[in-house]
Formats: structure tokens, C-alpha cells, sequence
């Protein structure tokens, strides 16, 4: 104690010896009322159940926004799809009065390019779709299980027992 007061020798004297100002801080702080009673401690749940319901919330929202985005890729893409096949049936129906053989192999090639192309980005969808559920998955299960909770009791909180 001595060290430090002479150390400090000159800051006692003059806080002893000088008149200081009075400070004072005012702050104004609203208080909102609480709209119903809190809940007992009892009805409470463990921080970690909580955390592990937080991030698992999080998870799937951003799995639900991306099944939404893909719904919406998916039906554009129909949408599209269908343009196409019908645009390559469409060059034909002008000339539906004098069809050759030669026109009708080219209606038929075309078609059939439509038809596997359409096919072809269903199938990378799903693929894509597929992939995506086992990171949803993946990710969901590198959470781990819930943890086991806590039994409140009196005020204490007593872990499960091993």
C-alpha cells in the first residue's frame, strides 16, 4: 500500500488539498413495461439446447430458401422448355400443305434435339438437386444430435445422468 502511495504522492495531495468540480452524469433510460410475466426458470431450457435449436433454425431456413429458389429455376426452365419445343414444330406448320421427306426428317431431328435437350437439363437438375439435399444433410448431421437436457429442479440444474 505504501508503494503505490508514494508513488502517487503528488495525485493524493492535490485531490486532498484542491476543491474539485462536481460532476454528475445524467441519462435518460426508457424502461418498457413487460407485456405479460416472465416465465418461471423452471420452464427455461439449456444454453446449448438453445444454441443447437438456433443453428439447426438457420439450417433449415436456408434449405427452405433454396428448395424455393429452385422451384422458381425449375418452373423458368419448363417455361422455356416448352418454347423451344414448340418453336421447333412452329418452322413446320407453314409449310404443313407441302411436307417431303426431306422436311419431315428435319422436323423430327429437330424435335428430338428439343425433346433430349429438355431431358438433358432435367437431368442436371436433379443431379444439382440431388447434391445439394446431401450438403443440406451433411451439414445438418456435422451439428450432431441435440444435446440431452438439463432437468431444472429447485432452482438447480441437474445434468442426465451417463
Amino acid at each position: 500500500m505504501l508503494e503505490t502511495y508514494y508513488k502517487h504522492y503528488q495525485l493524493y495531495q492535490y485531490i486532498t488539498t484542491e476543491k474539485q468540480d462536481e460532476e454528475r452524469t445524467k441519462l435518460k433510460l426508457d424502461i418498457e413495461p413487460l407485456s405479460s410475466s416472465p416465465s418461471a426458470f423452471s420452464t427455461g431450457i439449456p444454453v446449448e439446447k438453445w444454441e443447437y435449436d438456433r443453428d439447426i433454425s438457420a439450417i433449415e431456413k436456408a434449405e427452405r430458401e433454396r428448395r424455393d429458389n429452385r422451384t422458381v429455376k425449375r418452373i423458368i426452365a419448363e417455361r422455356q422448355a416448352n418454347k423451344d419445343i414448340q418453336l421447333s414444330f412452329q418452322k413446320f406448320e407453314d409449310r404443313a400443305n407441302y411436307l417431303t421427306e426431306e422436311n419431315i426428317a428435319d422436323l423430327i431431328a429437330d424435335a428430338a434435339r428439343a425433346y433430349v435437350t429438355v431431358f438433358k437439363d432435367k437431368l442436371v437438375e436433379s443431379i444439382e438437386e440431388s447434391r445439394e439435399n446431401l450438403e443440406y444433410k451433411l451439414v445438418k448431421a456435422a451439428r450432431g444430435p441435440p444435446p440431452k437436457s438439463a432437468k431444472i429442479s429447485n432452482g438447480r440444474i441437474r445434468s442426465p445422468r451417463k
